[in-house]
């Protein structure tokens, strides 16, 4: 785009779009196609209700004061919480994901 600057914004409309595949996929990864069931009565995919659900439990223990440690925490660490990894497995399970643990 000629004459760009820093913070400018460039708008684009698709004409249209078609999936090239019958399933979700994300070509990102380096070993071929992540497999993404989409749930047609709730117009959710397996990626939102994973990743997504996932992401928005974190933001609520923010939000809820919860969690109120300075810096960037990966899931990991805050599973290291009692706390919040009870929150987040109960937020995932209000949503139906369901966690079945095997010790071996």
């Amino acid at each position: 785009v000629e004459d760009a600057r820093p913070g400018d914004m460039l708008e684009i409309h698709y004409l249209k779009m078609r999936p090239r595949f019958s399933y979700g996929s994300n070509l990102a990864a380096n070993w071929g196609h992540l497999y993404d069931e989409f749930n047609k009565k709730t117009q959710i995919s397996s990626m939102a209700r994973t990743t997504g659900y996932t992401c928005t439990a974190g933001a609520n223990l923010i939000i809820n004061k919860l969690f109120n440690k300075k810096g960037v925490y990966p899931p990991e660490l805050l599973s290291t919480s009692e706390n919040c990894y009870n929150y987040i497995i109960k937020y995932l399970k209000e949503r139906n994901i369901n966690f079945h643990i095997k010790q071996s």
